[in-house]
Parts: C-alpha cells; sequence; structure tokens
C-alpha cells in the first residue's frame, strides 16, 4: 500500500470470507467475488487495492476454502493486493472509497472518516453512513460519478470520529474475537465471557462517540 498512485484515486475492495452466508446468499449478484474484482480492475478511472480476508485460510475456519480460492484468483491484472501483514486501517485511510459486500469493515470505514459502499444486502444501513448498492449497474453509475461531486455520495448520516476518541477506544481495548472456538482458547475466554466483552466493547464504544467533554 507504499506504493505511490499520485494523482489517481483509489478503491479499496475488502474481500469477505468464504463460504459464508455475507456473500451467499446475502451478497446478491456480488456473491462471486472473483468476477466482483475483474469487473472493478477493468475501471480506468481509479486504482483497485484488494485485502484478503484475515480468516479466509485460517485453520479455525476450515470450510473448503480451495474451493473458493486458487491461483488464479489473484491474477488478475490491474490489481494491487493490500499485505495482511499490514494494518487494515492504513487501507481504510488512504483509500478514496472503500467496498465490500458486506461486513463491519463498511462500518469501520464510515467511523474513519472514509466513503463507504456496501454490496448487497447489508445489516447497516445509510444511517450507518454507508451507502447500500445491490447491482452490478447502480455499483457502476455510484463509481463513475462520485468523484466528479463530493455531493454524488449522499446518505441520511455521515459518521466522524476525531482522532481525542480514537486514542480514548485505544486505552480501553477489551478482549473478544468473533467466531472461531480456537482464538477464544488462545484468549483464555468463555464463550460466555466473549459475549459479555463484545457488549460491554459495544457500549464502551457508543459512549466514546457520544462522550461529553
Amino acid at each position: 500500500c507504499e506504493e505511490s498512485f499520485g494523482n489517481q484515486k483509489v478503491i479499496a475492495l475488502f474481500l469477505q470470507y468464504q463460504p459464508e452466508a455475507s456473500t451467499m446468499p446475502k451478497g446478491g449478484v456480488f456473491y462471486d467475488q472473483n468476477k466482483l474484482i475483474a469487473h472493478l480492475a477493468g475501471k480506468k478511472n481509479f486504482s483497485l487495492i484488494v485485502r484478503e480476508h484475515p480468516n479466509q485460510f485460517s485453520a479455525a475456519f476450515a470450510r473448503q476454502p480451495e474451493r473458493y480460492r486458487n491461483k488464479s484468483f489473484y491474477s488478475c491484472e490491474n490489481v494491487h493486493w493490500h499485505s495482511l501483514e499490514e494494518s487494515p486501517f492504513q487501507l481504510i485511510d488512504r483509500a478514496d472509497v472503500v467496498l465490500s459486500v458486506g461486513g463491519t469493515v463498511n462500518l469501520e470505514a464510515a467511523i474513519r472518516g472514509t466513503l463507504s459502499v456496501s454490496l448487497g444486502k447489508s445489516f447497516l444501513t445509510e444511517y450507518c453512513g454507508v451507502k447500500l448498492v445491490s447491482s452490478y449497474g447502480e455499483s457502476d453509475t455510484f463509481l463513475e460519478n462520485v468523484f466528479k461531486s463530493p455531493d454524488f455520495f449522499s446518505v441520511p448520516t455521515r459518521i466522524g470520529v476525531s482522532l481525542e476518541q480514537m486514542s480514548w477506544l485505544d486505552e480501553k481495548i477489551i478482549p473478544a474475537v468473533i467466531g472461531g472456538h480456537q482464538n477464544l482458547e488462545l484468549l483464555g475466554l468463555t464463550e460466555e465471557q466473549n459475549v459479555g466483552n463484545l457488549e460491554r466493547a459495544f457500549h464502551e464504544f457508543l459512549l466514546s462517540l457520544y462522550k461529553k467533554e
């Protein structure tokens, strides 16, 4: 991601783990992420950076992922791959627009002030500051126009979190995981403890958004 793109706009596509309901059936026409990459790579008005899902080949998520990823999956031209060793937030902050077939990354991008687009059906709504797109035609129209006029990106609410709020969150790290019993074991958490920590983390996050000076 350190590569210089000059004045070229950057689209960051965050892949979803497969097989999982987030892409099939909720992804709709975007369930085939290989097709999605090839489609976006053919556009000329932006550079495309793609980041693989960190759990795609994790032993804790072994659901025959090789059926959804092979060498050809990563050989599409005009695609820049973002290393999993680098911070995903670095990519979010570098990108002009973040795309994903659902997933929490859309909310993370909106919170950090980056234009965020969720492809397919999502548990998010546009009131979260995330643009919802359900077809390739709608996606093409959006990507052709979003850089021409900042006003083209319009959702009821744009979320922004100040750097002070983010640093406050860093001081309140709460151990918790989403999915994978192996990850629970690494943190030494029971399922009940994990659920409680997730609830507490979300509660702390909401408080940070409305924290009074």
